[in-house]
């Protein structure tokens, strides 16, 4: 897993909410959130399904590298 793809989605998806805001949704520790935003740690499988169900996409839509259309 690429933590700069992850990173990268993960900052897409949740652009425009607080660290406190991703926290509520997804249930994880401030402390985790702002590490995945900084790409200073990648989360493990059972965290990257929680992200996936509280954003109501695939676990493949935070690892995969998808271009953003122009």
């Amino acid at each position: 897993m690429s933590s700069t793809t992850f990173q990268r989605n993960f900052a897409r998806i949740t652009a425009g909410q607080t660290v406190a805001t991703i926290t509520k949704r997804t249930g994880l520790d401030q402390g985790s959130i702002s590490r995945y935003l900084r790409g200073t740690r990648e989360p493990r499988v059972g965290r990257l399904q929680r992200i996936a169900r509280a954003y109501d996409i695939s676990v493949s839509e935070l690892l995969d590298d998808v271009e953003e259309a122009a």
